[in-house]
């Protein structure tokens, strides 16, 4: 036995075929192809064989019958008069070591290069390798530069970064310098910065003015790159660009004393806000200190899709689209035909929705319900899709404890066709859900469950004929909250022949993405009323 082990020993320090690469990595040596990078061509060594065992696309190109008849089994020459030689040799010293030297320079260029040779262990080689050079100095340049290159993946690290470190960095007001508008955009449109709104104001107010002052000392056809202004417009000034985005600044999260530095930066029509009704005495309160945008974060939240639609992954990706118009980044669909989420499972995820088909459903409801009622007393939230699951076929209906026991704020009735209804009365205008909702329409007909029976619940709005739209029930102090959405899941951004959906330009994707706000929300103060003394924070 002593023998084998020692025998097993001796193999593993032995090093890899692989690892034995690196001794003719760049070796002018035995090499069968030279690259001439750059315009000074840069010679780089290789080998056929290596680059064919890492790369397929290289593998399809060496091998062909054209490549051997042009080129030869002799050393050849391939020049790429494009690149950057920092950023090939990068590349070639992966392919033979599996590491390289890569900087915020080069990683750009080296993923695209990982990405045309069909090279995904490169990738993520480099998508760790960005998550580490990131900081407080670059963050921002890359968030931009990752949109120029069309990689999102990184583009949604470098925002998510920004959110958890913003107050480190947006406190230099020059943050802003330099970056193009689109990207000026979508930081003052992110929903849960950690930093003050007058941090934002200042480093807008510093990039406008350093748009103008620029114009006027640098080629402007450079800076026209920048923003999004028609060169031939009239003028432009650092008054119209900070204008332009005045209304993303949250007012309602300052304090007194950062609310008079923005009006006296001259910036802000403080007449303006007046006749709007702004009434700075009754909003301030001058002990009160500055907040960050707060509410929910949803990002990093896990939400359960239990559902399944006859017309297949469509309309399944459709309605998920919807769940993630919020900023949720995690939706996982289950369908409750072939298998039922058991509590277990269901305690993984912050939030449920439940909806069936026009089809027979739910395999096994019974458990769906009861383990959907444990889930609600546990303090978790629960959208309940009314179409089909609310109707008088008990094949569609989740049953068990849930509807046996009135977990739902709607009772079961008949599903009602009628002409195009829109949103009606709002009967809790300041209700979390109804947030910044102004028209919700279908396109051609309306589906819901024709019945006023709340079984307990409330009413938040409903249809112009007066039916319910959504309602909502809490069974006690200490459970969750159960929504019922009294409509057809489905928008026209896919089924633009299907009468029943609601209208892409209307406020549909807004109400999904309330709702599960508004239920994460409770579920973090009961989790904070649990555990007084513990901080809890819910990060992007």
């Amino acid at each position: 036995m002593s023998k084998k082990k020692n025998k097993s020993k001796t193999l593993k320090n032995e090093p890899s075929s692989l690892h034995l690469f690196d001794q003719i990595y760049n070796n002018p040596h035995f090499h069968d192809i030279v690259f001439l990078i750059g315009k000074e061509e840069t010679k780089a060594y290789g080998h056929k064989l290596v680059l064919s065992m890492n790369s397929p696309i290289w593998k399809g190109m060496f091998y062909t019958q054209e490549w051997m008849e042009t080129k030869g089994r002799e050393e050849c020459l391939v020049r790429i008069p494009d690149l950057d030689p920092k950023v090939f040799l990068g590349f070639l010293e992966w392919i033979y070591t599996r590491k390289a030297k890569i900087s915020h320079t080069t990683i750009y260029g080296i993923y695209k290069l990982a990405h045309k040779y069909c090279m995904p262990d490169l990738k993520q080689y480099c998508t760790v390798r960005f998550r580490k050079i990131l900081n407080g100095r670059n963050c921002l340049r890359h968030a931009e530069r990752s949109v120029i290159e069309g990689i999102s993946k990184w583009h949604k690290i470098s925002l998510k970064y920004l959110m958890q470190n913003s107050k480190k960095f947006m406190n230099n007001g020059k943050c802003f310098a330099g970056l193009r508008e689109e990207t000026v955009r979508t930081i003052l449109e992110m929903k849960n910065l950690n930093c003050p709104e007058i941090l934002l104001f200042r480093a807008l107010k510093y990039w406008a003015e350093n748009i103008q002052n620029d114009l006027i000392k640098k080629n402007k056809t450079e800076i026209y790159e920048r923003i999004l202004i028609n060169p031939d417009q009239k003028k432009i000034t650092a008054r119209k660009l900070v204008k332009k985005y005045l209304h993303l600044i949250r007012l309602d999260l300052m304090d007194f004393k950062n609310y008079n530095e923005l009006i006296k930066s001259g910036y802000y029509d403080h007449r303006i806000l007046l006749k709007e009704g702004f009434n700075v005495v009754k909003k301030f309160d001058l002990k009160a200190k500055t907040k960050s945008r707060s509410g929910p974060q949803l990002s990093d939240s896990k939400i359960l899709l239990i559902g399944w639609c006859r017309s297949g992954e469509t309309h399944v990706n459709d309605l998920i689209n919807s769940l993630k118009s919020g900023g949720i980044e995690n939706v996982t669909h289950m369908d409750p035909t072939v298998s039922i989420p058991s509590l277990k499972a269901m305690q993984r995820y912050d939030a449920i929705v439940v909806r069936s088909s026009n089809v027979n459903s739910f395999y096994k409801g019974g458990n769906l319900g009861s383990n959907l009622a444990k889930y609600v007393d546990e303090g978790n939230g629960v959208i309940v899709i009314a179409i089909n699951t609310l109707i008088n076929n008990p094949e569609k209906q989740i049953r068990g404890k849930f509807q046996n026991q009135n977990y739902i704020p709607l009772k079961i009735a008949e599903r009602e066709r009628s002409e195009q209804c829109s949103l009606g009365k709002v009967f809790k205008p300041n209700h979390p859900i109804m947030r910044d909702v102004k028209t919700f329409k279908c396109k051609e007909y309306s589906h819901f469950i024709k019945t006023n029976d709340l079984n307990g619940g409330h009413i938040i709005a409903s249809w112009d004929n007066g039916y319910p739209l959504i309602t909502e029930k809490r069974r006690n102090d200490n459970s969750g909250i159960v929504v019922c959405l009294n409509f057809h899941p489905i928008s026209t951004r896919i089924t633009n022949d299907c009468g029943k959906a609601w209208l892409q330009e209307t406020d549909g994707n807004l109400i999904f993405s309330n709702t599960l706000s508004y239920l994460i929300k409770d579920k973090l103060s009961k989790l904070a009323q649990k555990n007084p003394k513990k901080k809890i924070f819910y990060k992007k």
